[in-house]
């Protein structure tokens, strides 16, 4: 699904209708203001067992640097703890670095670099043909090696 593709339906119907839910959102609001939020989802690990994906952590411009993304993560390690959930994952943008920085205080770890993990995705065209068995030449994703 592209961005132009979401609506509010879609996120009603997946995380207040489905039984059990998509995704949980935490939204932080400074006075009647919503200034930020995390969308979670639940995720499991074979390694590790509950685990938690951060899909979006947004924090509107003029709030940024003020601790509304702190505290919106605090929350969700608050909330990860009472689920028994060892492992938060997430997503960042290399070009983010006030961010990075942030997370880098917390002591999150860039997997790419420190384990050689990549991030991969197959949107829903690949999927379809995936599932139909249709195959791609092997392409090799750009990744820092550790060190």
């Amino acid at each position: 699904m592209t961005r132009s593709a979401w609506r509010w339906t879609d996120l009603a119907a997946d995380g207040f209708d489905s039984r059990p839910p998509w995704f949980f959102l935490l939204v932080a609001e400074l006075g009647h203001e919503v200034v930020g939020y995390a969308l979670c989802n639940r995720a499991y690990s074979s390694w590790t067992r509950r685990a938690l994906y951060i899909e979006d952590l947004y924090v509107a411009e003029a709030r940024r640097r003020a601790g509304v993304g702190r505290t919106l993560l605090r929350e969700v390690c608050t909330r990860a703890l009472a689920d028994g959930v060892t492992r938060i994952d997430w997503h960042v943008l290399e070009s983010n670095q006030a961010a990075r920085a942030l997370y880098a205080r917390m002591g999150a770890r860039d997997l790419c670099r420190s384990e050689g993990r990549l991030a991969l995705r197959l949107d829903a065209a690949r999927i379809l043909a995936v599932a139909e068995g249709s195959l791609l030449p092997h392409q090799e994703p750009p990744c820092e090696a550790p060190s």
